[in-house]
């Protein structure tokens, strides 16, 4: 992640993103796409991680 965006610290910019998987609008279209539950482990995930 660090090469892609090119951050030193990319801990802020996933825990926002985290954030917004809280939104019911995205979190149904990630569901959508990945399977249902999956907007809620991706945050759990990120939020685990970095926390």
């Amino acid at each position: 992640m660090k090469q892609l965006c090119q951050m030193k610290d990319e801990k802020e910019m996933l825990l926002s993103l985290a954030q917004t998987y809280r939104n019911e609008q995205i979190r149904a279209n990630i569901d959508e796409k990945y399977g249902a539950g999956a907007a809620q482990f991706f945050m759990q995930a990120i939020e685990t991680f970095y926390r």
